[in-house]
C-alpha cells in the first residue's frame, strides 16, 4: 500500500523569500478580487497597470523613436544645417501632440493627427489593398483542383479543401449583396446562397472566439502558476 505521505511528497509547505514574486502575488489576487465584485483594491492595481503601461510605452517611443531619430541628429555637429532645419518639423508636430494635455490649446494636437493619419492611410492603404485583396483573389481561384503528382487520396482531400474553401468565399460575398431582395427566381437562389455564407461567418467567429478563449485561459495558467509554484511553492 502506497504511503500517503509519499503519495503527496510533491507538495511542500513554503513560501517564496523574492519580493518580486510577493508584489507579482499581490497585484495577481487584487486582480482577481475583482470576481467578487468591483471593490477599491482592484481599482488601485487597474490605475497601476495603466499606470506602467503608460510609462513603459513611453521610454519606449523615446529610447527607439525620438531619441535616435530627432534629439541625437539635431545635437550631433555632424549633422548638417539643412538636415537641422528639417528636423524642426517633427519636433513641431511634437509639440503639437503634447497640446493634448491642455484643454484649451487640444485643438492643435489635430494637426499632427490629421498629417499622421493621412501619411499611413497613403502609405499603408495601397499595401493593404495588394496583400489583403488581391493576393487573397489569387490564392482563391489560384488552383481550386490539386493535380500534381503524389498519393491520389491526398490530392483528392486537397482539391476538396480547395473547392468549400472557393464556395465559402463566393457564399460570404453572396451574403453581402444587398441589390437583389430574396424573393423570385433569381433572390431565392440568392438567398440560400447567402444563408451558407452566414454559415460560414458562424463557423469563422465560433474559431476566432475559442482562440481568444483559450488565450485567456492561457493567461489565467501562467497566473496560477505564480501562485502556486513560484509564490507558494506548492507544486514542483
Amino acid at each position: 500500500m502506497t504511503d500517503p505521505i509519499q503519495a503527496t511528497s510533491f507538495i511542500r509547505l513554503s513560501i517564496s523569500s523574492s519580493y518580486e514574486t510577493w508584489i507579482a502575488a499581490i497585484l495577481t489576487l487584487a486582480i482577481f478580487s475583482f470576481l467578487y465584485r468591483d471593490n477599491p483594491v482592484f481599482k488601485l492595481v487597474e490605475h497601476i497597470f495603466a499606470g506602467v503601461a503608460s510609462a513603459y510605452v513611453f521610454c519606449m517611443q523615446w529610447h527607439t523613436v525620438v531619441k535616435p531619430s530627432l534629439m541625437d541628429p539635431a545635437f550631433n555637429p555632424k549633422t548638417p544645417l539643412f538636415e537641422r532645419g528639417m528636423l524642426l518639423v517633427p519636433f513641431f508636430l511634437c509639440l503639437c501632440m503634447l497640446t493634448k494635455v491642455v484643454p484649451k490649446w487640444g485643438w492643435i494636437s489635430r494637426w499632427a493627427l490629421a498629417l499622421i493619419i493621412g501619411f499611413y492611410a497613403g502609405t499603408n492603404i495601397p499595401h493593404y489593398l495588394e496583400t489583403m485583396v488581391v493576393k487573397q483573389v489569387e490564392s482563391t481561384w489560384e488552383r481550386p483542383f490539386v493535380s500534381v503528382e503524389g498519393d491520389l487520396l491526398d490530392n483528392v482531400l486537397q482539391s476538396a479543401e480547395n473547392i468549400v474553401f472557393v464556395l465559402g468565399v463566393l457564399s460570404v460575398l453572396a451574403f453581402f449583396y444587398f441589390s437583389i431582395p430574396h424573393k423570385g427566381k433569381i433572390g431565392k437562389p440568392l438567398g440560400a446562397v447567402s444563408y451558407i455564407g452566414r454559415c460560414f461567418m458562424m463557423v469563422a467567429f465560433g474559431a476566432t472566439f475559442a482562440n481568444a478563449v483559450m488565450g485567456r485561459v492561457s493567461v489565467l495558467i501562467g497566473s496560477l502558476v505564480l501562485l502556486l509554484k513560484d509564490w507558494l511553492e506548492l507544486v514542483e
